[in-house]
């Protein structure tokens, strides 16, 4: 699992820590798969600072840097292991930029096969189209929304086929997303525009969304094909 934000230990390979640096945000998802999971957990965090307080070229600028971080260390993973891995990636925030942006750059890859799922919570990405929002979590545009190209692709690029997670009862398998979109109503950054911006509390609202978004994750692993 990969997520953004300081304060953090035991840097590894000048791309992530393995200690700490999860967020506030994060940081219950992050504790809810290692101490829930069957399964054998290793996480880490971005080595990536989330001060982003320096207009919108900086933004991009340190959102790109992210997601080279982010994609050299999957190909790093799954180059060292000798079956293909099982990687899921969380982000909140710019991190849930990354971790979009992320998807797109390696959406077609051979190593976008090892990554099984991906969270984001309150993405400045997040564009109205994107068929991965959470169940209950309407269509929205975010303050740095991506292209619809971009966001189409990662619609197609990550699903699974199976049966769906939020909707059980539905009989037929078919294709569903292996993204998931969490966006508070009142969420400055995938809600745009929305008055008080900065001040908007609810971009700081999603440690409710860890259990679903574990027990989504454990779906995934478990449940589907």
């Amino acid at each position: 699992m990969a997520s953004t934000r300081h304060p953090e230990t035991n840097p590894q390979n000048g791309r992530v820590w393995l200690s700490g640096g999860n967020g506030a945000q994060l940081e219950p998802l992050v504790s809810e798969f290692k101490s829930l999971s069957p399964f054998p957990v290793w996480t880490e965090s971005l080595a990536w600072n989330a001060n982003l307080s320096s207009g919108d070229n900086f933004y991009a600028a340190r959102v790109n840097e992210g997601m080279n971080l982010l994609t050299q260390e999957i190909q790093s993973i799954v180059s060292e292991c000798s079956v293909v891995p099982h990687i899921f990636l969380a982000g909140h925030s710019g991190g849930a930029d990354i971790v979009t942006h992320t998807l797109y750059n390696l959406a077609g890859t051979s190593t976008a096969l090892a990554i099984k799922g991906a969270v984001v919570y309150g993405d400045p990405s997040t564009n109205s189209k994107q068929t991965y929002n959470a169940k209950g979590v309407t269509s929205s545009t975010g303050v740095f929304h991506r292209t619809d190209a971009q966001t189409t692709t990662i619609n197609n690029s990550y699903t699974y086929f199976g049966w769906s997670y939020d909707n059980p009862t539905i009989a037929t398998p078919k294709h569903y997303p292996r993204v998931r979109a969490y966006c508070n109503k009142d969420d400055w950054a995938c809600r745009n525009p929305i008055a008080g911006l900065w001040d908007a509390s609810a971009h700081n609202a999603y440690t409710s969304k860890a259990e679903d978004a574990y027990n989504w994750m454990y779906y995934l692993i478990t449940d589907t094909r």
